[in-house]
Order: structure tokens, then C-alpha cells, then sequence
């Protein structure tokens, strides 16, 4: 509504943030001020947008701008020159067995019963993304068609690469989804009664109540990442590639793990893969004792 005002007559045209103007008319200095103001944007979660979601809008930009080139609308992409804010430390965050529980215990759920309400529906969808690697988006909007035996056949149009893939259910996971139909039993969609907007409030509500939120020093930095409801892909890509204590072997290997979770860029899988330091000292004195070089 701001946008249709006429501006003050003090005000230069260059302010206007919406003033429409050509693509031709567009420079990288036009861009690199953008960049800046939406590092500065109110985010709806509080504070301001991150350098993560601001490289992402920055990616989506710069692939409609080649797009114009291709097409001979552009002689160059304004893009060319721009510098972007620096990407984020990868997170080492991951759901452990005592957090889960904590977890269980904030919503009142015992993970075995069929939930009586919207916040112990929240605390299963979590529980079936640690135990899939799904994302958020794809469990929400799972439909009885897509379930055959042990395996959710996702379509193209569910998944953030559109592009289709079969996830493997464990009896655990079987269990859960059993859980969640009884909850919901008369919909084609399992968790129709959910959306994206409450699904992450009530996450953040049941982990603030387990004391699971950041932990900071008296200076404000942050010495232990708060849980979010997306590392439980990691929790997942983490177990899986860990290895079976029967057989000393990763349960997957990167590849079949790449399938599961639907990562094509193996770099961005190695992302979810967060051992902890305690578990690598345990696997280094495993080893050690095993090892029969007389260099150890």
C-alpha cells in the first residue's frame, strides 16, 4: 500500500525501493545494495534475515538473469561483480537419545500411543524425519498413494529438487506412520491437520519447553546450537553413515544414503554428517586397540 503513495517531494527516486525499471536499466551496484537491505530485512522468526537465505534469494536472481542472457534480453547479467555475504559455519547439531526424551517429556508423549493433540503430532513428525531423513515439507504432505509396504514413493512435485525418489521405512518408522493414521484416520493426507507455519511454532514451543533452545556465554556468543526441527535429517544422515556396532560397517553407504535423503551433491550431504567429538575419540580408541602396527 506504502509502494502506491507518491513519494515526498525531499525524497530522490533512488530511494524508492519499488521503483520498476528495465532489465537493461539494472547494475551490479543495484544488486549489491539489495543484498545489503535484505541483510537488514526483520525476519519472521525474529532478527533479521541470514546470510544463508539471502545467498539462496541471491541464487534464484542470478539464474534469471543467465536466463535473460540465454535469451538475448541481457547482454551481461547484472549479477557479474557482486559480492555476497559470507556463507555460514555448517551446523554440528543433531538430536541425541537424551534430547529426544527431553523432547518427549516437554509435549507430555510417550512416542509408543497414538497423540491426543496437535503438539504431540509435532513431536512424531520429528521423530519420523530422524528416523527417514525426510524433510518437513515431504512428511506433511504425505498421502496413503504414495505409502506401498515399507517404502513412501514421493513425486517429483513433493520434493525441493523435484525430482521423485522412494524413501525406505523401518519398522520404527512403520510404527509412527501407523501412529499418526490412527490420529488422523479418515484423510487421504496423514497429516492433513497440520501446515509448515504450525508445524515450526509448536516445534519451537516444545523445545524451548526441554530447555533445548542456544546456549550463550555471558558475552552472547553462542557456545551450544539450539535444536531445530531440519537437524533431524542430520540426526538420520548421521546414524546412517555411522557405523552397525554388529558389524563394524556403515548402515549405509554414501550412496544409498544420497537416495534416502535425496541429496545430489554429495558435498551437501557431507553437511549433515555430524559425529560428535566424544563419538570419534570412541572410534580412535576402537581402533587403536585393534590396530596391530607397532608404530601405535
Amino acid at each position: 500500500e506504502r509502494s502506491r503513495q507518491r513519494m515526498p517531494p525531499h525524497q530522490s527516486d533512488h530511494a524508492a525501493p519499488d521503483r520498476k525499471c528495465f532489465l537493461s536499466d539494472l547494475t551490479p551496484a543495484m544488486i549489491q545494495k539489495s543484498i545489503h537491505q535484505r541483510l537488514e530485512t526483520p525476519s519472521p522468526r525474529g532478527g533479521t534475515l541470514n546470510a544463508a537465505s539471502v545467498r539462496r534469494e541471491f541464487g534464484i536472481l542470478r539464474s534469471i538473469f543467465n536466463w535473460a542472457v540465454r535469451m538475448e534480453m541481457l547482454d551481461k547479467p547484472p549479477t557479474q561483480g557482486v559480492f555476497l555475504p559470507k556463507e555460514p559455519e555448517a551446523r554440528e547439531r543433531t538430536a541425541s537419545k537424551e534430547d529426544i526424551e527431553r523432547l518427549l517429556f516437554a509435549c507430555d508423549w510417550d512416542g509408543k500411543s497414538v497423540p491426543k493433540n496437535s503438539t504431540q503430532l509435532i513431536m512424531l513428525t520429528f521423530l519420523l524425519a530422524c528416523k527417514t531423513g525426510m524433510r518437513a515439507g515431504e512428511i506433511l504432505n504425505i498421502e496413503e498413494s504414495w505409502i506401498d509396504g515399507s517404502i513412501i514413493h514421493l513425486p517429483k512435485e513433493a520434493t525441493k529438487t523435484r525430482a521423485k525418489r522412494d524413501v525406505a521405512l523401518t519398522d520404527s518408522a512403520l510404527r509412527l506412520l501407523q501412529l499418526a493414521r490412527a490420529y488422523n484416520p479418515d484423510s487421504e493426507r496423514i497429516f492433513s491437520v497440520l501446515n509448515d507455519y504450525v508445524r515450526d511454532a509448536l516445534f519451537r514451543k516444545i523445545r524451548d519447553k526441554a530447555d533445548l533452545g542456544p546456549v550463550k556465554d555471558s558475552n552472547g556468543n553462542i557456545i551450544s546450537e539450539g535444536l531445530r526441527f531440519h537437524d533431524s535429517r542430520a540426526t538420520f544422515a548421521t546414524w546412517a553413515a555411522s557405523p552397525d556396532p554388529r558389524t563394524g560397517a556403515p548402515r549405509l553407504d554414501v550412496l544409498t544414503l544420497a537416495r534416502q535423503t535425496g541429496h545430489r551433491n554429495l558435498k551437501m550431504l557431507q553437511k549433515y554428517y555430524r559425529p560428535t567429538a566424544a563419538t570419534i575419540v570412541e572410534r580412535l580408541n576402537k581402533s587403536e586397540e585393534n590396530d596391530e602396527d607397532p608404530i601405535f
